[in-house]
């Protein structure tokens, strides 16, 4: 079981802006958590939270369910640095072990929190009078300046409930669809499902099918095609033809067909024929709202709800995919306590392939295997034992007999109990350290196993992946292996990775990020990617090396790409810079590639960003559209034109973005306004994701190039700074040409991420500026700024439940961050 960070570190973080800690619980978790559990959490009563509430102008408090199961690590993040262990612990119901394996297992959320404040217990008092006036101005600025900017707002994670209109007017094309059309489709070809589904998507626009006139939709399933999803569909005055390859081909058509009448606003259609085939066979995405640690514990409709299976089925999305430990799936041989309820997890997988199989989609598991165990294992086993980590952890032998009966033992259960499962994508290469040679050449454990360390890199990856590979196939060659050569050149070095490609079984596909090791210049700083971004467009030449290597040696290759957002700025549900999608899928269509993982667990928004690459996902073999400039027109109308100019200003923009791998992760750009200023040091180390703090030294950034060199961090104060100050300023000027554009989704995400940039600039500032002259108009000129930024940010969230969200992370961006941030500037200005 994981350590928990320990409290004695003798740092502190005071909250100034709210006269108590008590108050400041209140006002973070009014609305994620009952007043009765506040009240146990306080030691005190009901009565007393309610009045502390009403008192801060929180008013009623709604139902807070919720946020126990999806946004538990939202309050876990409001808390962190304010109660002790004990109080966490009756706040989540939870107990030391709980809070451990969370800890551990949900995405390292343990490194994303980092070190613990001391904190001592909160508990309810009563206010002197001092507090009592500042509760008041408090209460003044809730009720004057954020409660007006909540009206009819959405709720959260209810991220379907959006409050756009749009922008288009209605087109009534040739042919009219009314309800006097019937539908004919062949028996037993599995149709019923989706003929059904059409039918109550019709119903949207009144369309019922009587089948009263000769006017129909005709389906048949007759063309020979190694495509199963080739469609052809040939619309005339009377009647919609549909012919398919299979009765995936006929899904793909009457998706392809709702996506027209979205367009049109209405059930009718230009005359004219299609004939699709698709380009990109596995297309497959992280579900927005997906639980991370334990999916398949819970009802999968919380990480699978049918509106966002059917939204991603339309978009041409047919794979989903989450993360899967093999011992919590199938029976583990050493230790059948470790596997306990393998057999719910695996049925309850059963039935969300048969839910998604509906909507065309497949599921796809992550895994790293085998898990390294603790040495207390390997006491029990240690003829298993394998190369030795850190924290009393070992791998269990990557080159054991035993290691590898367990794998093709614990695969094959899988395929054979889910037989509709679309496939599996492995990382050897991973934080997880899973083989004995899973860091390579940068922590070269592989030479302390006694039997791994006297084969090469390339030997013990391919040993291991063989086996899996071989266990899938076996029972099923229509699951999908996919190798993720994440890291790869990085920790065995490009040799060993070509050699690689030589030794892996014919039915693995090679997945490589498109971006991985691109180099790049930002502000005269010379640097190289180390994982993926939107800022800069693959694929580049390390991808492309591997995917020839692989070609060449009989595999098929595929791409992780970021569509939406990245690590630059990830509580936008997309970023809306348009050129740089359709830059990179036209680049990823030329170079070949025929599978693409579309997200990773942020940037599985469905977007316009989605919706541009999806159309690259088919292709129209008679037909050759601009489908970029179709869209645009489409969905935006006579401000098309202003859209583009906007988006051409954004990519500018965003091409001057400070990128590197630890500022990414631990600048500002990410949480934006929602992460508090600090007047005075805070003496806290920025953390991954999740706590930026004021640690503007970790801000600025550790080479790729020489990663061990953190006495010289990539960029100075100074051209962070600047970096900024530029991508804001040709933000700006984007901003400008869609400042008449009526309220949309677009323009939403454009402001949004502005903020998320300015706010960033202004953080940079505000620390250059109080750690040197401390002038406190220039200070007080940047709080104004972030309290603008913020009431923007509250009243686009209000708008739209989507923003600050990130599936791996839950709200990390919540509504109450940027109230508290209001009240915090108003504190700075006011006192």
């Amino acid at each position: 079981m994981a350590v928990l960070p320990k409290e004695t570190n003798g740092k502190h973080l005071s909250v100034h802006h709210f006269p108590t800690a008590y108050q400041t619980l209140i006002f973070r978790l009014w609305d994620k958590v009952s007043k009765e559990k506040l009240a146990e959490v306080l030691q005190t009563t009901v009565d007393n939270v309610k009045q502390a509430a009403f008192d801060m102008g929180l008013g009623k408090q709604k139902d807070t369910k919720e946020w126990l199961t999806k946004g538990y690590i939202s309050i876990l993040k409001e808390v962190w640095n304010l109660l002790p262990y004990e109080q966490i612990y009756t706040l989540l119901d939870w107990d030391e072990d709980r809070l451990s394996f969370v800890l551990k297992e949900d995405d390292y959320l343990g490194i994303k929190l980092g070190e613990k404040c001391d904190c001592p217990l909160v508990l309810f008092r009563e206010l002197s009078v001092a507090e009592k006036r500042r509760t008041n101005k408090i209460k003044e600025i809730v009720i004057s300046q954020i409660k007006p900017l909540e009206s009819d707002a959405a709720e959260p994670f209810n991220f379907f409930d959006k409050k756009y209109k749009p922008i288009v007017s209605k087109c009534i094309h040739e042919v009219v669809v009314n309800s006097d059309w019937g539908i004919e489709y062949p028996d037993n070809c599995g149709l019923e499902d989706f003929v059904s589904d059409f039918k109550v998507y019709a119903l949207k626009y009144g369309v019922n099918f009587s089948g009263k006139s000769n006017q129909k939709i005709k389906i048949s399933v007759d063309i020979d095609s190694n495509d199963e999803e080739y469609h052809e569909i040939k619309i005339e005055k009377e009647q919609i033809i549909i012919n398919a390859a299979s009765a995936m081909g006929v899904l793909r058509a009457l998706y392809y067909i709702e996506e027209l009448a979205e367009s049109a606003g209405t059930f009718s259609f230009e005359i004219k024929n299609y004939k699709r085939t698709a380009r990109i066979k596995t297309r497959f995405i992280y579900s927005f709202c997906g639980l991370y640690g334990d999916v398949l514990d819970r009802d999968s409709k919380i990480s699978f709800p049918d509106e966002l299976l059917l939204e991603y089925a339309r978009r041409g999305i047919n794979g989903v995919w989450i993360q899967g430990v093999l011992y919590k799936m199938a029976p583990y041989p050493f230790d059948e306590e470790l596997s306990k309820g393998w057999e719910n997890r695996l049925e309850n997988l059963k039935m969300l392939t048969i839910r998604a199989a509906r909507y065309g989609i497949r599921i796809y598991i992550y895994i790293n295997e085998p898990r390294n165990m603790s040495d207390s294992f390997f006491e029990k086993y240690p003829h298993l034992k394998g190369a030795s980590l850190v924290d009393g952890l070992s791998c269990l032998c990557s080159s054991n007999e035993e290691t590898h009966k367990y794998l093709k033992e614990a695969i094959q259960t899988i395929c054979r109990e889910v037989p509709l499962l679309g496939g599996f994508f492995d990382i050897t290469q991973t934080e997880n350290r899973v083989l004995c040679c899973s860091d390579g050449r940068n922590l070269p454990e592989h030479k302390k196993c006694p039997v791994c360390g006297n084969k090469s890199y390339s030997a013990v990856i391919s040993d291991i992946v063989k086996t899996m590979a071989n266990a899938v196939k076996e029972i099923n060659p229509q699951i999908k292996f996919f190798y993720y050569a994440w890291s790869l050149s990085h920790t065995i070095g490009d040799d060993e990775a070509q050699r690689l490609m030589k030794l892996l079984p014919d039915n693995v596909i090679v997945l490589q990020v498109s971006e991985t090791e691109m180099g790049f210049e930002r502000g005269g700083i010379q640097d190289e990617i180390l994982d993926y971004s939107l800022s800069i467009v693959g694929p580049g030449d390390c991808a492309k090396k591997l995917w020839k290597s692989a070609k060449e040696n009989g595999l098929k290759i595929a791409a992780k790409v970021q569509l939406n957002n990245s690590w630059e700025c990830s509580t936008a549900p997309f970023v809306p810079v348009y050129n740089n999608v359709v830059e990179h899928m036209n680049n990823l269509i030329n170079e070949g590639v025929e599978h693409i993982m579309l997200s990773w667990t942020l940037g599985g928004y469905i977007s316009d960003n989605i919706k541009i690459a999806s159309s690259y996902f088919f292709k129209d073999v008679e037909l050759d559209v601009d489908a970029y400039n179709d869209i645009l027109n489409k969905t935006y109308g006579d401000y098309s034109d202003c859209v583009k100019e906007a988006v051409n200003y954004f990519c500018r923009g965003f091409s001057e973005y400070p990128f590197n791998w630890n500022h990414i992760y631990t600048g500002p750009s990410n949480s934006g306004v929602a992460n508090p200023l600090y007047p005075e040091p805070s003496a806290m180390t920025a953390t991954m994701t999740c706590y930026p703090y004021d640690d503007i030294w970790t801000w600025r950034g550790i080479s790729a190039k020489n990663p061990n060199d953190k006495e010289h961090p990539l960029y100075t104060e100074e051209v962070l700074e600047n970096q900024y100050a530029r991508i804001c300023k040709e933000w700006e000027k984007g901003l400008e040409y869609i400042e008449d554009m009526p309220l949309c989704e677009f323009k939403d995400m454009a402001i949004y991420a502005y903020t998320l940039f300015k706010s960033a600039h202004n953080q940079i500032r505000y620390y250059i500026e109080r750690n040197g002259k401390k002038d406190i108009n220039v200070m007080n000129e940047i709080v104004k700024s972030e309290k603008e930024l913020a009431l923007k940010v509250y009243e686009i969230m209000c708008r739209n439940s989507a923003v600050g969200y990130e599936a791996a992370n839950h709200y990390y961006v919540t509504r109450s961050m940027i109230a508290e941030k209001i009240i915090q500037c108003e504190y700075l200005l006011n006192g």
